[in-house]
C-alpha cells in the first residue's frame, strides 16, 4: 500500500470543503467528493512524479487537480506528505496569500500557473 500522511491542514480543509458541498449540493454528492480525496491521495502516492510541480508556492511543492480542487504535496524520504487542500472557493488561502503578493496581485484565480496580464 502506498504511503501518505496528511497534515492537519488537509484534515480540517477536507471537512470545511465537505461542509461547503453538503450546502451546495447535499450530503450524497458531498460524501462522494469527500472520498475522491482519498482516491487522489493513493493515486499522489503511487505516482508522486505524475504530478506538476508547484514552485510558484512553495519549493518542493507539487500539485494535483482533484475535481475542482487542488492537492499539493512533497516527497519525503519514504512517503508523500499532503500538505494542502484548496478548494475552489479558497482562493484566499494562505497557500496562495505569498503567490498572490509576489505577483502583484495578478494571479488568474481560474488558473493560479497563469496571470491575468
Amino acid at each position: 500500500m502506498p504511503k501518505y500522511s496528511l497534515s492537519n491542514e488537509v484534515k480540517n480543509d477536507s471537512i470545511r470543503i465537505h461542509q461547503n458541498v453538503v450546502k451546495k449540493f447535499g450530503m450524497a454528492q458531498a460524501d462522494i467528493h469527500f472520498y475522491s480525496f482519498f482516491h487522489y491521495f493513493d493515486n499522489i502516492a503511487l505516482r508522486p512524479y505524475s504530478f506538476e510541480l508547484a514552485a510558484y508556492i512553495k519549493k518542493g511543492y507539487q500539485r494535483c487537480v482533484c475535481v475542482s480542487d487542488s492537492i499539493y504535496f512533497i516527497l519525503s524520504d519514504q512517503q508523500v506528505d499532503i500538505m494542502a487542500l484548496v478548494g475552489q472557493q479558497d482562493f484566499n488561502n494562505n497557500l496562495y496569500q505569498g503567490v498572490t503578493e509576489m505577483s502583484g496581485g495578478n494571479i488568474n484565480t481560474k488558473n493560479p500557473t497563469a496571470t491575468n496580464e
